[in-house]
């Protein structure tokens, strides 16, 4: 036996991801590898996106390859980083599997989710507090975070006894400034208008 083999490997999380800067997709990987420092592990991250590919709101277009899986001790998938059957097969081979910001529909594993109910209904409760009783709602659909938030501001709407009116909903394609841009174009031509929005995303927002 050598030296070499009687030094015990430190435990190692691979953490899949689209983007490692940023406030968000920064924020998560930097807590991810402070809490795994603080248990004496590492951290081996892979950006799974084309950098050529601007789009954030879909799947890489190629299938992601088990990249390092002999030497992981477990996965974090931080939302649409990687296919679903990436994830099938990475657990059909025993690895373990945590989900950040995201959950797939038949895949048994822990997920680490925002509280998106919390957030849309404190959105709400400080428009109505500044006295608005017609506050639209625009975001896509296609994801379950996004429906998540929907289905909240329809709640919070109902909280504070105002009736949610579909005139006020925009469903727009993705999260990007584009499609908050046609959807307050939408908004405006509408004979009904909101005095106020709530949006699903920032960059909806932003547009």
């Amino acid at each position: 036996m050598t030296g070499r083999d009687t030094v015990a490997r430190r435990p190692t999380v691979l953490a899949l991801t689209r983007n490692t800067g940023g406030f968000y997709h920064g924020a998560l990987l930097l807590g991810l590898i402070r809490e795994v420092s603080r248990a004496g592990g590492r951290v081996v991250v892979a950006k799974t996106r084309d950098p050529s590919d601007s789009r954030f709101d879909r799947l890489p277009a190629q299938p992601f390859f088990p990249v390092a899986w002999d030497q992981v001790d477990g996965i974090v998938v931080e939302s649409l980083s990687v296919e679903s059957a990436y994830l099938e097969r990475a657990k059909a081979e025993g690895k373990h599997l945590v989900l950040a910001s995201h959950h797939v529909e038949g895949l048994d594993v822990p997920c680490a989710l925002p509280d998106n109910g919390g957030g849309i209904r404190a959105a709400v409760a400080h428009l109505v507090a500044h006295g608005h009783t017609r506050i639209g709602f625009v975001g896509p659909a296609d994801q379950q975070d996004f429906r998540e938030r929907h289905e909240a501001y329809r709640a919070a709407l109902a909280e504070h006894g105002l009736a949610a009116d579909d005139a006020l909903y925009v469903t727009v394609p993705n999260y990007s400034r584009a499609s908050g841009t046609h959807a307050a174009g939408e908004l405006l031509a509408r004979a009904t208008r909101p005095t106020a929005v709530v949006t699903a995303t920032d960059n909806n927002a932003m547009g």
